[in-house]
């Protein structure tokens, strides 16, 4: 029972695996789209290898380019010319894995064993030490780059290599069904979400909005930072997004166009006006917000009740900042 369904992930891994090859071309994801096609390619050693030997090969150079990949200078596009490094990759470790998987001295050297736990027994325990010495990298580097999801993947992918009990069966990796759940809350994410603040834009304002009869709706508009350069008014409004996001616990914030917009469901006036009183006078008050620089930032606040539709709601909100337009 127990192997069958392990036979059964086989067949099932490759079909997340061709779901996120499709979706990583889509959407322009050039690391993850090659690290799925290795895995593509990693199969079919299992074409002309017994699943064993097939096994070490996979269990020792899978992981190599799975990092390789990670770490290798992130493309705009899926293929342009930097993308002919990584097929050449691909084509190197295939030649390869044709050669080793038929050589003995290579079988019995990934065979040999360096510990003897009863418990764990991996598949190769040459291949498993350095399983454990990517993953701890990709971990580390995955932090300082805030880019942790390529460490799960991994751990995901190469779970099988850890346990001796499913030699007996194809290549089948969890690493796939992350690659696709990612993708698809990162494209949820970009569609709903300001880039910049983290906080929800327009559409998911929008669709807050559905089904509410009545309620306040507030807008902060910030100016004083036209002079910033790029890099410096991306840290400004990374700022201002974490202070928003704690300060506004009970209170749902959008980013719209240049605005802050609030939504105060259960507040009446006067606590929604004091509410917002409190972030203009604590954004004027501090000029603190770049390391070395002094910024004063200038706050217009409004407050009104909410309209049946939603346009009405925004050209509302424009007016009543009208008076204090950015320059």
């Amino acid at each position: 029972m127990f192997e069958s369904v392990l036979v059964s992930l086989v067949p099932i891994s490759l079909v997340f695996e061709l779901c996120a090859l499709a979706l990583s071309f889509y959407l322009k994801d050039s690391r993850i789209f090659f690290i799925v096609l290795s895995m593509l390619c990693a199969r079919l050693t299992y074409l002309f290898a017994p699943f064993y030997q097939a096994h070490l090969f996979v269990s020792l150079f899978l992981p190599l380019v799975f990092v390789l990949f990670v770490v290798l200078k992130k493309s705009v596009l899926v293929f342009e010319k930097k993308s002919l490094v990584k097929l050449a990759v691909l084509v190197f470790v295939g030649i390869l894995g044709f050669v080793l998987c038929k050589s003995t001295d290579f079988n019995a050297s990934m065979s040999e064993k360096f510990f003897d736990i009863a418990l764990f027994t991996p598949i190769s325990q040459v291949s498993f030490v350095f399983l454990v010495a990517e993953f701890a990298f990709l971990l580390f580097w995955g932090a300082f780059k805030g880019e942790l999801h390529f460490g799960v993947a991994f751990g995901l992918s190469f779970l099988q290599f850890c346990f001796e009990s499913v030699q007996k069966v194809g290549f089948f990796e969890f690493g796939a069904l992350f690659f696709v759940l990612y993708l698809v809350y990162h494209t949820y994410k970009s569609l709903y979400f300001d880039t910049f603040t983290k906080l929800p834009n327009q559409k998911a304002l929008k669709r807050k909005l559905l089904g509410f009869t009545s309620c306040y709706l507030g807008a902060l508009r910030v100016s004083g930072f036209e002079h910033l350069e790029p890099k410096d008014e991306k840290i400004l409004f990374k700022k201002i997004g974490k202070i928003l996001r704690k300060q506004a616990k009970n209170v749902k914030v959008f980013r719209v166009d240049d605005d802050f917009i609030f939504v105060f469901e259960k507040l009446d006036e006067s606590v929604a006006r004091e509410f917002l009183r409190t972030l203009k006078n604590g954004f004027e008050n501090t000029n603190s917000w770049l390391k070395n620089k002094a910024l004063s930032l200038k706050i217009a606040s409004a407050l009104i009740e909410s309209k049946e539709k939603f346009d009405e709601n925004l050209n509302a909100i424009k007016e009543a900042l009208a008076p204090i337009k950015r320059v």
